[in-house]
C-alpha cells in the first residue's frame, strides 16, 4: 500500500510540474500622461523554443497604438541582408532576445492584432532564470480626458519547435496596465499648479 501512495504522489508531482510549466505571454503596467505616449513591454517566460506567436491587444478608451503616420519602415533580416517593408504602420519594435525578429501590427476593428516571427527560423530559446523576458515593445498614446484602465491580450497563439500545432494561452487582463496622468506643463513639484 505504501508503494502505491509513493507511485501516486509522483505522478500527481508530474502533473503539477507539467501544468505549471509553458510559454505565457504577459504585459508590464505603465503611465502615459494625457496626449503623451508611453512604451508597453510585451514579455515571454517560455520553457520551449518559439518560433513565432500572435495575439490580439484590446486596450482602454481613449488609448491607441501610435502609428508611423507616411513613414514606412524597412526591416533587414537574414543572412543576405533582405530586405521587407512592413505597410501596417504602427509603432511596434522587438527587443534584444527577438533583434532579428519581425514586429508587425494591424488595427482590426476596436482591437489591435500583433505578429511576431523570426524570420530565420531559428527560434527564441527558454528563458533562462533571471533573464529578461521582454520581446517586444508597443508605443501607446492617450488621448485628452483618457483614464487608462485594463489592457487585455487574448487570442494567443505560439508556434513551439517541434510541435505541428500551434501553443495557445487562456486570455490575460491586466488590470490597471495602463495609467493616465494629467501632466502640468512648469509644474515642477507636482502640486497641480504653477508658482513661477
Amino acid at each position: 500500500m505504501k508503494k502505491k501512495i509513493t507511485f501516486l504522489f509522483a505522478m500527481l508531482a508530474g502533473l503539477v510540474t507539467t501544468a505549471m510549466a509553458g510559454n505565457v505571454i504577459s504585459a508590464d503596467p505603465l503611465t502615459i500622461t494625457q496626449n503623451g505616449t508611453a512604451e508597453l513591454t510585451i514579455n515571454l517566460t517560455n520553457t520551449d523554443k518559439v518560433r513565432g506567436l500572435q495575439f490580439t491587444l484590446t486596450l482602454p478608451e481613449g488609448v491607441t497604438v501610435e502609428s508611423l503616420g507616411e513613414n514606412e519602415v524597412a526591416i533587414s533580416y537574414g543572412d543576405g541582408n533582405q530586405t521587407y517593408t512592413p505597410t501596417n504602420g504602427l509603432l511596434v519594435s522587438t527587443t534584444k532576445r527577438t533583434s532579428n525578429w519581425w514586429a508587425l501590427g494591424n488595427k482590426v476593428g476596436d482591437d489591435y492584432k500583433f505578429v511576431l516571427l523570426d524570420p530565420k527560423g531559428d527560434g527564441v530559446a527558454a528563458l533562462e532564470e533571471g533573464a529578461d523576458a521582454a520581446i517586444m515593445k508597443i508605443t501607446f498614446k492617450a488621448a485628452s480626458g483618457s483614464t487608462g484602465g485594463n489592457v487585455v491580450i487574448s487570442d494567443i497563439h505560439m508556434s513551439i519547435e517541434g510541435s505541428t500545432e500551434d501553443a495557445t494561452q487562456a486570455d490575460v487582463t491586466i488590470e490597471d496596465a495602463v495609467t493616465v496622468s494629467n501632466l502640468v506643463r512648469g509644474d515642477v513639484n507636482k502640486n497641480g499648479s504653477v508658482e513661477i
